[in-house]
């Protein structure tokens, strides 16, 4: 399976927005109108600046009294984000959402890849054909699969969105995977 690498989003952010913002102690939250309100600004600011728009969604605080700025400023407040600070805070809570995602489809990758390697030895060690050594092997290989803990179980243990949120970021994933996989300007053309 090919991963796309995925924006690293840094936690200390998200302990500053805990400090400094109440709201963000409590469990974190993703709604239809964040999501809609994010993509909006992606739309608009891509649309007239892609440069602006990796810019702000690389937390890059954009001067208002810039051109720049003011044009990012007015797609944020189009789309109803108060501040650029209200905009970065939707971006970490969208974006741990998008790294939680990742997580589990890289645990359930996990797991399917080790169920087809434990078929594919217990095809194998069926063969009447198989040489004592070589089955000895396979044996051995199998019962260190089978003793191994599942991926799956340990990727609820840090889980910082709840799964409503999570199923509303799934039903955007095709929309957010632009955004939350941006690494340069040429990304943001065409989407």
């Amino acid at each position: 399976m090919n991963i796309t690498p995925v924006r690293f989003i840094p936690m200390c952010v998200l302990l500053l927005l805990t400090a400094a913002v109440p709201a963000f102690s409590q469990d974190l939250k993703v709604t239809e109108e964040m999501i809609t309100r994010y993509l909006a600004v992606y739309d608009t600011v891509t649309a007239s600046n892609p440069a602006i728009a990796y810019r702000l969604f690389h937390h890059e605080t954009l001067d208002p009294a810039t051109p720049e700025g003011a044009m990012a400023e007015a797609a944020l407040k189009q789309a109803g984000f108060e501040s650029q600070q209200e905009f970065s805070a939707a971006d970490v809570i969208l974006g741990t959402a998008w790294l939680q995602l990742t997580a589990e489809e890289m645990a359930k990758s996990a797991e399917r890849t080790k169920r087809d390697a434990v078929t594919a030895i217990e095809d194998a060690l069926a063969d009447p054909n198989l040489e004592d050594a070589q089955r000895n092997k396979l044996e051995q290989a199998l019962e260190r699969m089978q003793q191994e803990e599942r991926p799956t179980a340990t990727a609820s243990d840090t889980d910082l969105i709840d799964s409503d949120s999570m199923a509303l970021v799934r039903s955007y994933r095709d929309r957010l995977r632009p955004i939350m996989t941006m690494d340069s300007d040429e990304q943001l053309k065409g989407f």
